[in-house]
């Protein structure tokens, strides 16, 4: 749960007591038809240790599935996100780079990488969500060239680490 920011245990907290988010997120990394899965994800490594790693794929397959089990006010806290879309890019779900690895230079290959991907699958262009007050992700975006495109606020969570306005950030590549 390290790049969401809190958002992955506010959704998924509760929806089956017995397990943990990771827990949950981790059984759903395993399977291939999801968008948080596998085959979406790349893992940067320094000297065989896991360092960080991004979440890519077409932004049009960015849903959110209203399958009856999330309630009302689940589905509330992914407005935002659903609201800001950039369709026709490559999304960068998440980057995360472990606290030990910040300043390597992790951040910005996983970044070029998910730039990468873009081109390979077809798309000139690769968008993100970043939450407006998390300025150290925000700027090391805007380093590489993205831009805020758009803001919408997003509802305050106790499991959130940030709060406040939600930006869409898109970059041609």
């Amino acid at each position: 749960t390290l790049a969401s920011d809190g958002m992955l245990d506010a959704l998924l907290q509760g929806l089956a007591p017995e397990h943990t988010t990771q827990e949950m997120m981790s059984k759903m990394f395993r399977t291939e038809n999801a968008t948080f899965c596998w085959k979406n994800a790349s893992v940067a490594e320094i000297k065989g240790e896991p360092a960080g790693m991004v979440l890519t794929y077409p932004a049009q397959k960015f849903n959110i599935v209203d399958d009856g089990k999330l309630s009302p006010e689940k589905l509330e806290i992914m407005k935002p996100f659903e609201q800001l879309s950039h369709e026709n890019s490559y999304y960068i779900s998440a980057v995360a780079v472990y606290p030990d690895f910040r300043g390597s230079g992790i951040g910005t290959k996983l970044i070029d990488y998910a730039g990468e991907q873009a081109k390979k699958s077809g798309y000139d262009t690769i968008s993100l969500h970043v939450f407006e007050n998390n300025e150290e992700a925000r700027k090391l975006y805007e380093k590489h060239g993205f831009e805020a495109k758009a803001k919408a606020p997003v509802k305050d969570n106790k499991h959130f680490t940030h709060s406040g306005n939600l930006l869409l950030m898109v970059k041609k590549v």
